[in-house]
C-alpha cells in the first residue's frame, strides 16, 4: 500500500520518515520527492508498505491508522496524509483544470 506524506521537513530525509512510519506496518520504500535541477526536497514523500493484499483486515487497519486516527508528526511537524498512488491528488494546484473556471478576458470577446 502506497501513501502520499505531504508537509515533511525540507531537511527530512529517507531514514527520518522511515523511522516513524515502521511502527504501523513493514516499510519497503521511502520516496522523498526533489527537485530535478537543485535536488532539495519539495517537501512530500511517497511511503509504501508491505501488506498482503489479499489480508482486507491488515489494509484496512493501517488505512485507519494513516488516514483517520488524526494526526501524524514527523521531526516534529505535523504531516498529511493519504492513500497515494503516485498520481497528483485531485485538489493538487499541478492537476489539469476541471474545465470549470471562467473564461479569460481575451476570448470573452
Amino acid at each position: 500500500m502506497k501513501y502520499f506524506v505531504g508537509g515533511i521537513l525540507y531537511s527530512a530525509r529517507e531514514h527520518d520518515v522511515e523511522r516513524y512510519m515502521k511502527q504501523f506496518a513493514k516499510v519497503v520504500d521511502v520516496a522523498i520527492m526533489r527537485d530535478k535541477n537543485s535536488g532539495r526536497s519539495r517537501g512530500f514523500a511517497f511511503v509504501t508498505f508491505e501488506v498482503n493484499g489479499n489480508d482486507i483486515a491488515e489494509c484496512d487497519r493501517l488505512s485507519k491508522i494513516m488516514l483517520e486516527d488524526g494526526r501524524h508528526s514527523i521531526g516534529g511537524r505535523n504531516v498529511e496524509i493519504r492513500e497515494g498512488d503516485g498520481n497528483k491528488p485531485a485538489d493538487s494546484f499541478l492537476a489539469k483544470p476541471s474545465g470549470n473556471e471562467p473564461e479569460s478576458s481575451s476570448s470573452a470577446q
